[in-house]
């Protein structure tokens, strides 16, 4: 497993952040034998956060994608399934009555660009979440409660018989934490 990061971090006012990172990662897999049996990443995200008010409010803006790819099994022919996803999210954070109590609400989204040569399909499918959570501190616990609604519309096509299919599915899922922090 080999990889790198860069990360670069700027904040050109008290108000204003910037981060982008880029990875890329390169995995052989050495269970199979195949010298040429390996996984290649690529991870692009950048974050922007912007402060609101003096109470520390925020919005955030993230927009990144991620690229896998192999060979598919056949050392004769390198990156034959292509997984690309591309995704966004804006984000709003802010107390409520005290800085002990705060709500963050956000929407996020994303596509999947699929061709799976070894399966025989190509899928593309986007997503959006609308999400929410109550986060509360009292000394050194924490608490957060949320929910996070999600669609999923999908459009998997077999290559071979150009069979097409397509569907959503909507679903909710909430979430609970507990968390204690170290003094």
């Amino acid at each position: 497993h080999e990889g790198a990061k860069l990360n670069v971090l700027w904040t050109p006012t008290n108000k204003d952040i910037l981060e982008v990172d880029a990875m890329q990662t390169y995995t052989r897999n050495h269970f199979s034998g195949d010298a040429a049996d390996f996984v290649r990443a690529y991870h692009l995200q950048a974050d922007y956060t912007r402060t609101l008010g003096e109470n520390g409010s925020s919005i955030l803006f993230t927009l990144g994608a991620e690229n896998i790819s192999d060979q598919g099994g056949n050392s004769a022919s390198p990156y034959r399934n292509h997984f690309t996803y591309p995704f966004m999210v804006v984000e709003y954070a802010t107390p409520v009555f005290s800085q002990n109590f705060w709500i963050t609400a956000g929407f996020e989204g994303g596509l999947s660009i699929e061709k799976n040569c070894v399966a025989d399909y190509t899928n593309h499918s986007n997503y959006q979440d609308l999400y929410a959570q109550l986060d509360y501190t009292i000394g050194k616990w924490g608490f957060m409660v949320g929910d996070r609604f999600r669609t999923i519309n999908f459009r998997p096509k077999q290559i071979a018989t150009e069979k097409k299919s397509q569907g959503n599915r909507r679903n909710t899922r909430g979430s609970r934490s507990t968390k204690k922090t170290q003094s």
